[in-house]
Formats: C-alpha cells, structure tokens, sequence
C-alpha cells in the first residue's frame, strides 16, 4: 500500500487535538495525537525513525500523528520522508500564552529547575525548549513567538510539504476542506458529516462538530 504521512505541528494550546481528530476522521486513515513516545526537543533520530516507521505499518493510507514536539524535526523528516505532508496549527500569542498558563499552574516545562517551586514532569519537561528567564510567564511567551517564527520559516522553504491551518480556521469548512486536499484527501471523499449511531439525531456537519469543540476549548481557558 502507497502510503503518505502526515504531521502536525503547533505550539499546544493551539487547536492541535482538534486537527487531529479531523484528520483522524477522514477515510484511511490512523492519526494520532501526541502518542508515545513522546520526543524530546533536543533531537533523537533514532527514536523519531522508530515512532514514525511504526506508524508507516499501519493498514491505512494516510498515517501520523500531531505533535508540538515534531518542530525540531521537521527537516530531517522531511529529507527522510518524502511522502510527508505537515500541517501548521497556529494560535495568537496571548490566547495561548493564557491557556498554557492556566493548563500548566503546577509545572514548568520552559524553565530548568529542582522540582522545589513547580512539580517536575519527566514525561513532558524534555519535550519542550528551556529559557533562562526571571519567570515561567515570560519563559512559555519565548517559547510561543520563537515556535511561530521558527514554524512561519519552515513554511517558507517548504511552501508545498506544510501547510498553516490558525485556529480561527476550524471554524471555516472551505479552509479545512482545502487543507485535507493538501494533506492528500480526495477531495470527494472528504468526510463533511458525522454519522450518529442514534438514528433520531441529525448530522453534525463538520463545521459544526468543529465550532463545537473550538467553543469548548475556549470555555475552559
């Protein structure tokens, strides 16, 4: 089977799990959202040719996953990967700089420290970069506009591998119909309804399953 993988990349916070679930649905497919194992932001090849080979076995034609921490990679997967198709959720700075504030009260991934003022997190401390700043505020904001610059880059140089999808876009079915074309979707096979096992239940549209979720996540944050 002729395969093509796809990931996704954004800072967290962002729109992310919802991506995911929109590409998950789609027909042939398996894409996942920040399944294990995790990888660290100070590269590991090795590990990374593991996670994404064992996706490539998959019995689907269109496998992945959606990740923050695939940034650093990005490159090398696409050298090593020619099949690849990345798509780039962005949100604006201070929405996600609240929502990881919020979300992370009792950890600091950003920030080298003893475990003393914030509880450590072995899991998730490696997957993201570190700043020496007076605070975790300022410390996620580094991580947030240097991600955005850093990603806005890539999409330069690989104008046809990423495509940049911003939160706002969930909400616009055009947008995301154009994006699953990208990624590798026919475009008449593109699921725009979910079906509901109650039969006395309508469709939801996939716009509407969509603003529902974004309504969602911004209830909680």
């Amino acid at each position: 089977m002729d395969k093509t993988l796809v990931i996704g990349i954004g800072t967290g916070r962002s729109g992310t799990t919802s991506l995911a679930q929109l590409l998950d649905m789609q027909p042939n497919s398996k894409i996942y959202h920040e399944h294990s194992p995790l990888l660290p932001w100070i590269i590991d090849k090795q590990l990374l040719r593991f996670k994404l080979d064992s996706f490539l076995k998959l019995d689907y034609e269109l496998v992945g996953d959606v990740g923050m921490y695939y940034l650093p990679y990005v490159p090398f997967i696409l050298k090593e990967y020619p099949k690849v198709k990345m798509v780039y959720m962005e949100r604006d700075l201070q929405g996600t700089l609240n929502s990881f504030l919020k979300k992370t009260k009792n950890k600091n991934h950003w920030n080298y420290h003893m475990g003393e003022e914030y509880n450590l997190d072995p899991e998730w401390d490696p997957c993201f970069p570190k700043y020496e700043t007076k605070t975790k505020e300022e410390a996620v904001e580094n991580y947030i506009r240097d991600y955005h610059i850093r990603a806005n880059d890539l999409i330069s140089s690989y104008p046809n591998s990423i495509y940049k999808l911003r939160m706002e876009d969930l909400s616009n079915e055009e947008e995301l119909k154009r994006m699953l074309t990208f990624c590798g979707y026919q475009p008449s096979e593109i699921k725009t309804e979910i079906v509901h096992t109650n039969q006395g239940k309508k469709p939801l549209s996939l716009k509407q399953r969509v603003i529902r979720r974004l309504k969602r996540i911004l209830r909680t944050q």
